[in-house]
């Protein structure tokens, strides 16, 4: 399945909610952003990513990340995508999946 990163501006994003008796997985994560940003993704029960800067100068616009045939784990919990950037828009999606447990 797929869903859509939608971020107007500094904040959390929920892109997949969590739920009992179903574990998330993340199959990849394409985003892109139009300024100066700190990202970091949050993995349910399992943390959040460090943070990763983007749009300043040298810094990437974006980025695809494919986890192949070893898809990030998120457990029960969802998976969510924060940025700091103030009026910089996020945007992009994941592929995801679900297993009943």
């Amino acid at each position: 399945m797929a869903q859509e990163i939608n971020l107007p501006g500094a904040g959390t994003q929920v892109v997949v909610d969590g739920f009992q008796g179903f574990r998330t997985f993340i199959s990849s994560i394409t985003l892109t952003v139009d300024g100066e940003t700190t990202i970091t993704f949050g993995f349910g029960v399992y943390g959040s990513s460090g943070a990763m800067n983007f749009g300043g100068e040298g810094q990437p616009m974006g980025i695809v990340i494919s986890m192949g045939a070893a898809p990030a784990p998120c457990g029960t919990g969802g998976f969510s995508v924060t940025s700091s950037g103030d009026g910089v828009s996020v945007g992009g999606f994941i592929v995801y999946s679900h297993e009943k447990w």
